[in-house]
């Protein structure tokens, strides 16, 4: 299956960006990227914490909608345990059309 994949869809993932990699994750990282395919190693990229916003700002076309946090213009997305339903964690304020998810 795994030769059937590689075959018939190779390449269909461009790039894995891992933000904020704890320690853990990192050394788990190392020990396993020895046996993985070039062409996969090449698309992982670690991103620490220090890093994130510089990055995440080099991806994005539209600042406004990414929080300042990750690089972004836009307030702070509200805490799980703040959202009263999936709009209010998902939609912020200034894109909502209205209406009730829940």
């Amino acid at each position: 299956m795994a030769r059937e994949s590689a075959h018939h869809y190779a390449d269909r993932l461009a790039n894995v960006y891992v933000l904020f990699p704890n320690p853990i994750f990192q050394a788990l990282w190392r020990m396993a990227s020895p046996l993985l395919h070039p062409r996969t190693l090449r698309k992982v990229q670690l991103i620490p914490h220090d890093k994130v916003p510089d990055f995440v700002g080099s991806l994005i076309e539209a600042p406004e909608s990414v929080p300042v946090e990750y690089g972004g213009e836009a307030a702070n997305w509200p805490a799980p345990t703040e959202c009263k339903t999936l709009q209010t964690w998902v939609v912020p304020p200034q894109h909502r059309f209205g209406g009730s998810l829940g």
